[in-house]
């Protein structure tokens, strides 16, 4: 209490405390009462949406925080995440990768949006993977050419490999969209950008040029409206261009302070990195709702006794505590990670490795998530496979979580190759332990004190190190290329050195 009134933060803890129970009091509303026989699909999304809209009337959160608090928005995906995964997406859509890409991107010509997205006046989706580029997304195909004459942008797909794929919220509830393609201005391609696109009108028929198809039944999280976007030569006006890094003048010349498309291009889908953190906040609040459950349901479930008789919760069993208490602990410990990253993220005070810590709590939060949900579900025996457990809802989130916002095995060897880059030009030094580990792990008796711990993380993060570097300088002697040594030489230990340097983090 003295360090809280020393530091001035009592009423910081009091607006958080009166947040969280706004959040519980808006979260008991009967709206959120789940339902597990809908008639249709359709009933499913629209009961999704109706959710959504529940709490965005609350002004529980805003798009515009991610300016000026952003773990308000981060906060409000653990809440979403832990009472309806469905939901949960396409709130991240409407909150993030729409309404946080148009302030990452614009530059006071759309000022008017963020009120808009707030109320869900404006419901959005994003228009970035192609059927035919997710991982190699600078290369889509889909073209947005200035036409000097009319003053607009024409969006266009010009083959099938360049249809939008995946589009939540796209398939029912989005009348706008930002949509990535490549920029055509004067007959120069100057490289991928974004654009707002209304897809519907005030009645929500599709907009001239724009069609729209149903991605269809899925393994979970059917209230998600997935859709297939694609367009034909739809005219957008000039000023549609998020223009924070590029533009067209009223003349028609294009601008921008960065020169090459590609670092353009990097410079446009940094902004991803709040997407990674809000996906982590998602599967954090998913893994606690799968936790509750269990722990709960082992705490109630009688089983044999020393008597024969069902009097022991089976929660006293030492097979259900080694179940499920070290995935406890592990989320404790990524939760901690988290706020860590969460704080990191809105200082940005760690220069190159923001990317790195914003992805590796996604890919790890992720994991977990799936593990727990799979775990949880066992655990709970057959009453676990019932829809009323939740787990079902649970794992499918989980399993979107693991590709959504980059696909987790990528983004660790984007991790690796920042983390490379950062050592090698001096910008990163690698943990260095205390003790002499190859001496003296033989001669302990007991590893578990926590500076014997995080000297075996450091040991195994600089090992592996070590051996991804050697490994990479004997490839390319024996003739690989880069691509080669990348992609097919060294894949084990990237994702290993990557996991190794967030449980590092994890543990520091």
């Amino acid at each position: 209490r003295d360090l809280v009134r020393s530091r001035g933060l009592g009423d910081v803890y009091k607006r958080q405390a009166e947040k969280r129970d706004h959040w519980f009091r808006t979260l008991r509303d009967p709206v959120f009462t789940p339902v597990y026989n809908y008639a249709c699909l359709n009933d499913n999304r629209q009961h999704s949406m109706k959710k959504m809209r529940k709490v965005f009337s609350e002004k529980l959160m805003s798009v515009k925080e991610f300016n000026t608090n952003p773990h308000n928005v981060f906060s409000s995906h653990e809440f979403v995440g832990l009472i309806d995964p469905a939901m949960s997406i396409k709130h991240t859509v409407q909150m993030n990768l729409f309404g946080g890409t148009c302030l990452a991107l614009h530059n006071g010509r759309h000022d008017y949006l963020f009120d808009q997205i707030d109320k869900l006046e404006t419901v959005g989706c994003f228009c970035f993977t192609e059927l035919g580029y997710g991982n190699n997304a600078m290369q889509m195909e889909t073209t947005v050419t200035y036409d000097k004459a009319a003053g607009e942008f024409v969006v266009h797909s010009p083959t099938d490999l360049s249809q939008k794929y995946w589009i939540s919220n796209g398939f029912h509830h989005a009348n706008m969209a930002v949509v990535f393609g490549q920029t055509i201005v004067n007959g120069k391609n100057e490289g991928v950008n974004a654009f707002l696109v209304p897809i519907r009108d005030r009645n929500m028929d599709l907009m001239p040029g724009v069609n729209c198809r149903d991605m269809g039944i899925k393994i979970g999280v059917n209230g998600v409206d997935n859709a297939i976007l694609r367009f034909n030569n739809v005219r957008i006006p000039r000023v549609n261009i998020l223009s924070k890094y590029c533009d067209v003048d009223a003349n028609g010349n294009f601008q921008s302070a960065i020169k090459k498309p590609s670092a353009r291009f990097f410079a446009v889908t940094e902004r991803l990195l709040s997407g990674r953190v809000c996906i982590a906040a998602l599967a954090l609040g998913g893994t606690r709702g799968c936790l509750y459950v269990a722990i709960k349901y082992a705490q109630q479930r009688k089983s044999i006794g020393p008597e024969g008789l069902s009097t022991v919760p089976i929660m006293n069993y030492q097979l259900q505590q080694n179940a499920l208490l070290p995935l406890l602990a592990r989320t404790l410990s990524l939760n901690v990670f988290y706020n860590f990253v969460r704080d990191a993220f809105k200082e940005q005070k760690l220069g190159w490795e923001i990317p790195s810590l914003c992805s590796i709590v996604k890919t790890l939060m992720g994991w977990n998530y799936a593990k727990t949900a799979a775990v949880t579900r066992e655990r709970c025996g057959g009453m676990g496979f019932l829809s009323s457990s939740r787990f079902a809802e649970y794992l499918a989130c989980a399993h979107t979580a693991l590709t959504a916002e980059g696909d987790n095995r990528v983004l660790m060897h984007k991790i690796v190759k920042d983390l490379l880059k950062a050592v090698m030009t001096k910008k990163h030094e690698l943990p260095k332990p205390v003790m002499n580990v190859k001496t003296q792990i033989g001669s302990m008796d007991d590893v578990t004190p926590l500076d014997y711990l995080s000297d075996l993380f450091r040991f195994r993060q600089i090992t592996l190190f070590q051996q991804i570097v050697a490994k990479m300088a004997a490839l390319k002697k024996q003739g690989m290329t880069d691509y080669e040594v990348n992609m097919m030489g060294t894949s084990e230990l990237i994702q290993g050195l990557a996991e190794s340097y967030g449980e590092s983090r994890i543990i520091d």
